[in-house]
């Protein structure tokens, strides 16, 4: 096998042979997903966001659960 050098290949080489969880967060707090999609990597995104073990539904209800809380607190 040739061995691909892409970001996105390295990407999945760290998830599918060593195991890296795609849940984990960095310093900030953020995801490799939602790192992907503030830094504009659409193919690395969809992989993430289709492996069966991301949590993507859970994060993004509850950014969105967030946000019309603090939405409501500033309209009232």
């Amino acid at each position: 096998n040739k061995l691909n050098f892409s970001i996105a290949g390295l990407v999945k080489v760290l998830v599918e042979e060593f195991h890296f969880d795609v849940n984990a967060e960095g310093d900030y707090g953020s995801t490799a997903w939602q790192i992907a999609a503030a830094d504009g990597w659409p193919e690395i995104l969809q992989y993430l966001l289709n492996r069966p073990e991301c949590l993507w539904k859970d994060r993004l209800e509850t950014a969105l659960c967030s946000a019309a809380r603090e939405m409501n607190h500033t309209l009232n």
